[in-house]
Formats: structure tokens, C-alpha cells, sequence
């Protein structure tokens, strides 16, 4: 008798408050839109050279708060400069941390010396969100030796992004 007067006292009090599973899933809807507009924005980035001085690139992200990311990259392929290749993809933010994911997928452009190459790759790369979103760390996260990886094609892709 007494635990059942103490779970009906709980189920009240809960009530009386308004704490109900609608608004519990509310309040996680709003908590995932807070992560993503932590990365929410445009971003410059650059990506060093390998070790044989070949694809360091630069270029821009913009991240739209959703989830969706779109890209243009500059890159430098062993004698020839691919400029205007573009990405989109998606990406994720971990709830409460600063770090997330994106996978994208690069369109190559048809220059001299680009010849479409790293046309379709995916791009899927690690990011730690710094200084309040004003500072991006990426870093490819793909395996050499699956086709239609970016690093298949390239190289490691790693850097950083400012916000501007």
C-alpha cells in the first residue's frame, strides 16, 4: 500500500511540474539543434602537403547548422592545380562534445592535368570543433586501400578551418 501511495505521489508531482515524455523528446530535439549550430557557418580551410610535397589544398566549408555540408577545394595534383572542385555531404556533431564527423563526396574538374581525377571519392573526415566553434581540426578518416576513397586518389587530407 505505501509503495503504491509514494508512485502515484511521484506520477503527480512529475504531472504537476509538466514533466511528461513529450516534452523529454522536445528537450532532446532542442539539444541536438543546439550541437549542430555549434558548427554552423563558413570556413577557410587548408590541408598540408604529404611527405612528398604533393596535394596540400585549400578551399572553403559551409556548414548550414543542419547537418549538410558543401565545399570547394583547391588542390595541387603532382604538376597541376585542380581548382573549383566541389564537396557536399553531411556531417554530425556529438551531443555535449566538441567533435564531430562529415562525410562528403568530391566532383572533380576536368583541367589539364586533373583529368577528373579523385572524381566521385568520398571524403570522409573526423573534426574537433575549437575556441567555440571558431576553429575547425579535420582529419581524413579513410582506408587506402578501398576504391573511391579521397586518399586513394590523393593523399591524407588533414588541417585546419576558421570560421571568417
Amino acid at each position: 500500500m505505501k509503495k503504491t501511495i509514494m508512485v502515484a505521489s511521484i506520477a503527480l508531482m512529475a504531472s504537476a511540474f509538466g514533466i511528461s515524455p513529450t516534452r523529454t523528446q522536445a528537450a532532446q530535439a532542442v539539444s541536438q539543434a543546439v550541437t549542430y549550430t555549434l558548427l554552423k557557418g563558413n570556413y577557410s580551410f587548408s590541408s598540408l602537403a604529404n611527405d612528398d610535397g604533393d596535394y596540400p589544398s585549400s578551399g572553403t566549408f559551409t556548414f548550414d547548422g543542419k547537418g549538410h555540408v558543401t565545399g570547394v577545394m583547391n588542390l595541387y595534383n603532382t604538376g597541376a592545380v585542380c581548382a573549383g572542385m566541389t564537396l557536399v555531404g553531411t556531417y554530425t556533431v556529438n551531443p555535449g562534445l566538441a567533435s564531430g564527423s562529415a562525410l562528403m563526396s568530391l566532383t572533380s574538374v576536368n583541367t589539364g592535368g586533373c583529368a577528373l581525377a579523385g572524381n566521385n571519392d568520398s571524403l570522409p573526415v573526423v573534426i574537433s570543433i575549437g575556441s567555440g566553434g571558431n576553429y575547425l581540426y579535420i582529419a581524413e578518416m579513410d582506408d587506402d586501400g578501398t576504391s573511391g576513397n579521397f586518399s586513394d586518389d590523393f593523399a591524407y587530407f588533414g588541417g585546419s578551418a576558421t570560421h571568417y
